[in-house]
């Protein structure tokens, strides 16, 4: 088992998505009738109801896929309500960003967004699209200290391992 519930099979030296994993991306990204073919298989394997934590986080592509297609699913507004989530916790996520990315901008450090946040504005362009828990901020490796103590002056608390060699 993978972080965050990511379950692959090995495949020589890649890695592939799971059958169910398969299934549920075939029914995010392809239309019409194979869009359909695939969503009833992976709920015909009891998916909906035992999702693991990767898949979940592609409910709300699949909401926007039914209904971009004006397919009438008995689970769309279950889906719907997924999506209504995953967009209100990241907006609560993003105000709580704002101000500390302001001071460390203020404090004069280069900062860069990294998977969630540029993925939703570039690309996604709707926060309920991509379900996220954090938000990753790079900042240059000699800097890291710097902005550790920074942070942990304001209150903030590093709470994962981080390199002992940024540290000293």
């Amino acid at each position: 088992m993978m972080p965050h519930g990511i379950q692959w099979a090995a495949a020589g030296d890649r890695c592939w998505p799971s059958r169910e994993q398969e299934l549920l991306l075939r029914a995010v990204v392809l239309k019409g009738d194979e869009a359909l073919e695939a969503l009833r298989e992976w709920e015909s394997l009891g998916c909906f109801d035992k999702t693991d934590e990767a898949s979940f986080r592609l409910l709300p592509l699949l909401y926007r896929n039914l209904r971009e297609q004006g397919i009438d699913h008995d689970r769309l507004p279950l889906l719907k309500g997924i999506h209504r989530r995953a967009w209100y916790k990241n907006q609560v996520l993003f105000d709580g960003l704002a101000p500390v990315l302001d001071s460390l901008r203020k404090a004069g450090f280069p900062l860069m967004l990294l998977k969630g946040i540029p993925l939703i504005l570039l690309y996604y362009q709707d926060p309920g699209l991509r379900p996220m828990r954090d938000i990753d901020v790079l900042v240059p490796r000699r800097e890291a200290r710097r902005a550790i103590e920074f942070l942990s002056a304001q209150g903030w608390k590093l709470i994962s391992w981080a390199p002992r060699r940024i540290l000293e």
